[in-house]
């Protein structure tokens, strides 16, 4: 089954929101892996968001980076996204590993960790993580309203459109000479950078 996206309002049918998290990964660092994905990728931000706000939210990750393929790897997981996961032969399995990999992003967090997710254990293998029951119900449950959205294009190829599109045609509406095109757009990029950063 397709996962279905929400109308451009964020609003599903019901009226909630859809919690979303965009993580731009540069292109010599690779795909996804399963510890990226989740420490660096954004999904245990999400968890903990969705967690929190009552488990009841939708919840999409956007990237440039595709998930790894290599055996045994992250890529399985969109098989899981937005279905019934109990139902699904294996699944078992993929929801152990997600919750194994939350708890190791709440420790690799410091501090407190995420709120809602216990931090793994000390000089413990992954594969003898005690995960709490609670935490495995929920991951079922976050699965099933979690959209991957990882084949957006990469900073390079955003840049070439925009400074196409959008930034020569506006210098030019102004009257500006477009030798300062490159230049405006990573002067407009950084000012959003710095709000995304102070508005986290």
């Amino acid at each position: 089954m397709a996962q279905q996206p929400l109308p451009a309002d964020g609003h599903d049918d019901d009226g909630l929101l859809e919690l979303v998290s965009v993580k731009h990964r540069e292109v010599g660092r690779g795909p996804w892996t399963w510890a990226t994905i989740c420490r660096d990728g954004g999904i245990a931000h999400l968890f903990d968001r969705w967690y929190a706000s009552g488990r009841k939210h939708h919840a999409r990750l956007c990237s440039n980076a595709g998930l790894s393929t290599a055996t045994g790897e992250v890529a399985g997981l969109t098989d899981l996204c937005g279905q019934d996961v109990e139902a699904l032969p294996g699944a078992g399995a993929v929801v152990r590993e997600v919750a194994c990999r939350l708890m190791d992003a709440s420790k690799a967090k410091g501090g407190g960790g995420f709120s809602s997710i216990p931090q793994s254990p000390d000089n413990t293998a992954i594969a003898d993580y005690d995960v709490p029951q609670y935490l495995t119900t929920a991951v079922v449950e976050f699965l099933r309203v979690l959209n991957l959205d990882c084949g957006l294009p990469h900073r390079s190829d955003v840049e070439a459109v925009n400074l196409q599109n959008v930034v020569r045609p506006a210098m030019r509406s102004l009257g500006l000479s477009e030798l300062g095109a490159e230049a405006s757009y990573q002067s407009v990029v950084a000012v959003i950078e710095t709000a995304a950063r102070d508005n986290h």
